[in-house]
């Protein structure tokens, strides 16, 4: 079949974009299966996968650690992230292949590649207890968050091309929106990092159903929810950002709305009493030091 000119940038998105090759199971050290295509001879090979090399990543982290463990997670987005950041670094803007087709490679590919690292993170926070056998859990220094930070690099990589070059990526990339589902990312990542933390230290199985009746849970999130509420109004009303203030907020009424219908439920007596106070105390410290910023246009008097 002849390639033609007008189906080069279809050509360059697809070698761009890297698909996750299925692992056949049939034997103990199978290979994945369009990895084992590309050793056989060039007539037979796999043309539906793209890239091996996240097959292969997947399957070196599933033979030789432990089963069901973060790195073979991680291993899943290490090679997609790499390439969001080479395609999206300023190296690549003068350089084969993404400077023939740059629309291709930045527009097609790397959206595909953010949008499949976004739902990476999902599932991954999600599904998993950051388990990262042989090595002990610690927060931050595991498998599962590490995976995190590299994906928080490509979207840093992908946000500053587009500032850079903005004819050649995704419009959406530089919008506030995007901004939001990046802030949501994080802080679905945040409260991975707390809850796996608890998990592996205070032994509340990673379900949702031992979370949401475990006391030690809900006082941690009802805490590290209000910290972030504080941290976020307090940078607002410096920054005269009125609408991160009004979503730190939001984040506190949360705050309140649960440590009414949930965190009381389970405590009474003095206990009860020491919550309201402390709600109390917190609402004072925000209108103190986190008073909200004015509208534009509006001057202190």
């Amino acid at each position: 079949m002849t390639a033609s000119s007008a189906g080069e940038p279809e050509t360059a998105t697809l070698n761009a974009v890297v698909i996750v090759c299925p692992v056949q199971r049939t034997t103990e050290k199978a290979l994945p299966s369009c990895c084992a295509s590309h050793i056989a001879p060039p007539e037979s090979s796999c043309r539906s996968c793209g890239s091996p090399v996240v097959g292969w990543v997947h399957w070196l982290a599933v033979e030789y650690t432990a089963r069901g463990t973060a790195w073979s997670v991680a291993a899943v987005m290490v090679v997609p992230a790499l390439l969001v950041i080479a395609i999206a670094s300023t190296r690549m803007d003068d350089r084969w292949p993404v400077a023939v087709e740059p629309r291709a490679y930045r527009i097609g590919a790397l959206a595909t590649l953010v949008v499949l690292l976004a739902i990476w993170v999902v599932f991954a926070n999600v599904t998993h207890d950051g388990r990262s056998d042989p090595l002990p859990y610690l927060p931050i220094l595991n498998a599962l968050d590490l995976g995190h930070v590299l994906a928080g690099f490509a979207f840093a990589w992908a946000w500053l091309g587009t500032r850079r070059r903005p004819e050649e990526f995704p419009k959406g990339l530089a919008s506030n929106e995007s901004g939001w589902v990046v802030a949501a990312l994080a802080f679905l990542w945040l409260n991975g990092i707390l809850l796996r933390s608890i998990h592996h230290w205070a032994d509340v199985p990673y379900r949702f159903d031992p979370m949401m009746r475990s006391v030690i849970v809900q006082a941690a999130l009802s805490i590290f929810w209000t910290i972030l509420a504080l941290a976020l109004m307090v940078t607002a009303t410096r920054m005269a950002r009125r609408g991160v203030w009004m979503l730190g907020a939001a984040l506190m009424g949360v705050v309140v709305v649960k440590l009414f219908v949930i965190d009381l439920s389970h405590v009474g007596g003095i206990e009860r009493i020491v919550s309201f106070i402390g709600v109390g105390v917190l609402m004072l410290v925000v209108g103190w030091f986190a008073p909200v910023p004015p509208r534009q246009g509006e001057v202190r008097t």
